[in-house]
């Protein structure tokens, strides 16, 4: 079943909770769920996915190590698109926009008073140029 899912779906899995509960069911099911290409789909429609009915998947859920897996999983997804976000961030940065320029002050840590003085710096480069 695993074989027609994405490998991008199947990041390293992280061990949450006893390893006896996991089998090869329930990690198919904790990468389904996870996936954020599945955020539209109904319970019914995920536990079909990996072969189960909603309640199998509402009894997964219910065990706190299933929750905590699904949130590591989509830690390591979202990890995946850091580089490219934060080049994103960094060229609407440079562009000079003020909220690209906080979140990335956000990013490499700048206290609230070192971020105000690159901001206004960028403002008076900015406003020069137009000039």
């Amino acid at each position: 079943m695993t074989k027609n899912l994405p490998q991008k779906a199947f990041p390293k899995f992280p061990k949450c909770g006893p390893s006896k509960w996991w089998n090869a069911n329930r990690i198919l099911a904790v990468y389904i769920v996870a996936n954020p290409e599945n955020k539209d789909k109904t319970k019914t429609e995920l536990a079909e996915m990996f072969g189960k009915n909603r309640r199998t998947l509402f009894n997964y859920e219910m065990t706190p190590w299933f929750t905590d897996t699904i949130i590591k999983i989509r830690k390591q997804m979202l990890a995946s698109d850091f580089p490219e976000v934060c080049n994103t961030i960094s060229r609407f940065a440079k562009a000079g926009s003020a909220k690209h320029i906080d979140i990335f002050l956000d990013l490499i840590g700048e206290s609230p008073q070192q971020k105000q003085e690159i901001e206004q710096k960028i403002l008076v480069i900015n406003i020069s140029k137009d000039v």
